[in-house]
């Protein structure tokens, strides 16, 4: 006659109720955690792209500035004339619009300022003067979607002004 032993179960396989719950608990917080960078990384690409376009647009203006007429032939300053107070139209990619279009979908407004030709350059043998081969010119760029931005009244928080001195070329 056989003896029969009793048959042993093998120990359950797997994790216990506090187990579980400290390892849902660490999730939801490192979840909870990366969820909370979500809207900081998203403003901060926003600044990002915003900066990328308006250092573009900033580009394209003084490489017009500087590339143009800066005196007629009997010796007026045309630069001045041709960009002081003007205005350029921006679409959200940088590229330039017609303002005067209805329904022209407006991102970025841009106003050139060019003070008179006041760039003096000290050497160590002669006294400062103008060099009539540098202006300084000034760039007003505003994020705004509407043509009539007042860059005399608006707060300097809601536009950015990038200087620049721009050389001629031998005109």
């Amino acid at each position: 006659m056989k003896i029969m032993k009793p048959h042993r179960t093998a120990p359950t396989q797997g994790f216990s109720l506090p187990e579980v719950t400290m390892a849902v608990a660490i999730s939801a917080l490192g979840l909870t955690s990366i969820l909370g960078l979500v809207p900081n990384s998203l403003d901060n690409l926003k600044k990002a792209g915003d900066i990328a376009t308006e250092s573009r647009i900033n580009q394209q203006i003084i490489a017009s500035v500087s590339t143009a007429e800066w005196v007629d032939p009997k010796g007026n300053d045309t630069l001045a004339a041709t960009y002081d107070k003007r205005r350029y139209y921006y679409d959200d990619v940088a590229v330039e619009i017609d303002g005067n279009k209805a329904g022209a979908n407006i991102a970025y407004i841009a106003e050139v300022e060019i003070p008179t030709s006041n760039v003096k350059l000290a050497s160590e043998d002669t006294e400062a003067t103008s060099d009539p081969y540098l202006r300084r010119v000034k760039v007003k760029l505003a994020n705004a979607a509407f043509k009539d931005f007042d860059f005399n009244n608006a707060k300097p928080n809601r536009y950015r002004a990038y200087t620049s001195l721009v050389t001629r070329a031998g005109k």
